[in-house]
């Protein structure tokens, strides 16, 4: 059985180093938060970590793995799942606060603005959710799945794994597509 390790280099100034071992490896990107570190796991935990101790301040169990990119927005975690669910959970405590499901893995960042959540599913389509209670606005489909979503002033920059790059406003038109000269990986 796999473990993962999560470990911090001492930096100057005395930061005392330290190092967690975890049922299962952390997959995905780690977030690093006033004072916090998140991470999702491939057991289906993800964690919020204290970041100066190391220490786990609480763990949520899921039935799926994390493979994502999470994002802060106020008081909330955002983080997509393989299964397809993108979550949010209270940052202090780990709580489940909504899911949304959608029909892919939910592995890239995803964008905030005007207290919209925005983000790409490997189902092909980009989909706005109110961040308050997960309730769709709107969907926007891709030729494939999409691997990332970034804010870029009042608009939405999309990369899918069509070799297409897209231009959303942020209420769900399409500005433009521009093909890339290779793959987004």
């Amino acid at each position: 059985r796999a473990t993962g390790t999560l470990r911090a280099l001492g930096q100057e100034g005395g930061v005392t180093q330290w190092m967690r071992t975890l049922a299962m490896p952390l997959q995905g990107s780690l977030l690093l938060a006033n004072g916090w570190l998140f991470g999702g796991g491939s057991d289906g935990s993800f964690y919020g970590f204290d970041s100066s101790t190391g220490d786990i301040k609480w763990s949520f169990k899921y039935n799926a793995p994390f493979n994502c990119k999470p994002v802060l927005s106020s008081t909330r975690i955002f983080a997509g799942s393989e299964d397809g669910h993108l979550l949010a959970l209270e940052a202090q405590t780990g709580r489940l606060l909504w899911r949304y499901r959608t029909k892919g893995p939910v592995r890239g960042p995803v964008a905030v603005a005007n207290e919209n959540i925005y983000f790409g599913s490997g189902d092909g389509y980009v989909y706005a959710l109110r961040s308050a209670d997960g309730k769709l606005l709107w969907r926007n489909r891709t030729g494939a799945g999409v691997q990332s979503v970034a804010r870029v002033d009042d608009s939405l920059l999309v990369a899918s794994l069509d070799n297409f790059v897209y231009l959303f406003s942020l209420n769900g038109s399409r500005i433009w597509k521009r093909q890339l000269p290779g793959r987004v990986s």
